[in-house]
């Protein structure tokens, strides 16, 4: 430990060694910034595919994907693109959906991300209506969908989202 005295201004003055008064950690607890990431790739996006097992029911988002929780303000999003996405001009659309596939907002992370924007090491701060929206809470629980336009033959990235949950359901 070092050695601390106060000067005339009343200010502290500290020489040497001290423990740091900041301590860090995670929390899981209501009303803490949360973090949200998705690795993914361009033939393996985050998606909601209908009736998958065609008996005429809709399918939902597997229980056991990561959500972000209704009443949630997102305060980020930022893409962080790890190989080089390739074909036909293709764009990435990022978006929150509800579990039984409903639209919240299919461009609300991001709308229409350019191939230009989409090389390796390139980083996109993600700019929809539901990021960094004061005004704009997610209107429901939201699963993470990814859309390609054009057509995409190579490419993958990941996707980190942070968030507030609300301290209660809204």
């Amino acid at each position: 430990m070092g050695t601390k005295y106060t000067n005339k201004d009343g200010l502290s003055i500290n020489f040497g060694t001290k423990e740091s008064l900041v301590q860090w950690g995670q929390s899981n607890a209501e009303g803490v910034k949360k973090v949200l990431w998705c690795d993914f790739s361009y033939d393996a996006l985050p998606t909601f595919t209908a009736d998958v097992d065609n008996d005429g029911t809709d399918d939902s988002f597997d229980n056991t994907i990561p959500f972000i929780k209704e009443g949630s303000a997102i305060l980020s999003a930022t893409l962080l693109v790890t190989t080089d996405w390739g074909g036909t001009t293709p764009t990435l659309t990022l978006g929150l959906y509800e579990s039984d596939g409903t639209v919240i907002d299919a461009d609300g992370i991001d709308a229409t991300i350019a191939e230009a924007a989409l090389d390796a090491g390139d980083v996109v701060v993600c700019d929809g209506a539901l990021v960094a929206n004061a005004t704009k809470l997610v209107t429901a629980d939201g699963y993470l969908v990814g859309v390609t336009g054009g057509t995409a033959t190579s490419g993958s990235a990941r996707l980190v989202i942070e968030y507030i949950e609300p301290t209660t359901k809204v």
